[in-house]
């Protein structure tokens, strides 16, 4: 009898621990996008976007992606302490982990946050006539990872990290002020 009572016990546990990851999700989800929508309307540079526009859904996947991860191991973390897991030597172990990614990804977070940058500072877009790292061309592709450029018949690509100095040489959705239309 005291065998069922625990089990159904925890059971009832890891339900509580589920159901209070996936609603601290959902909540995730309200904040980053009033997130993107007040910081849309307040800043310049990306004021009139929408959260449907594609620079915006990217940093949006790129958070929500992270909060998926960090809600799902405490949650995993949590539900393995329920069941009289030791979790001290896992949490040590993730976080040496944690550091040996982080020096093996350092090049991949170099180039999403200069793609957060580009894509967040409006500093060119597809159809912009840009020169970026000796190469003039236009811009086909921006992403969160790489820049795609058309130079004649070349296609380049550029991870974002490596791009130091962009010259917008031309920008068809710029008006003669040099000011974005949105």
């Amino acid at each position: 009898m005291d065998a069922l009572v625990l089990t159904l016990s925890r059971f009832l546990n890891v339900l509580i621990v589920v159901i209070v990851a996936l609603f601290a999700y959902l909540i995730v989800i309200i904040l980053v996008k009033r997130f993107i929508t007040v910081l849309s309307s307040r800043l310049p540079i990306i004021r009139g976007t929408t959260i449907s526009d594609p620079r915006i859904k990217g940093v949006i996947t790129l958070f929500l992606t992270l909060a998926r991860w960090v809600l799902g191991l405490c949650a995993l973390f949590i539900v393995l302490n329920e069941f009289n897991v030791n979790i001290g030597p896992l949490i040590a172990g993730a976080g040496v982990v944690g550091i040996a990614l982080s020096f093996a990804a350092q090049s991949i977070l170099k180039d999403v946050g200069s793609g957060i940058t580009i894509l967040i500072g409006d500093q060119f877009r597809p159809g912009d006539v840009i020169i970026v790292n000796g190469i003039q061309g236009v811009v086909e592709h921006v992403s969160l990872m790489k820049t795609i450029i058309r130079d004649k018949q070349i296609l380049y690509t550029i991870p974002n990290g490596q791009i130091s100095t962009v010259g917008v040489v031309q920008s068809p959705s710029q008006n003669a002020r040099g000011t974005r239309h949105h």
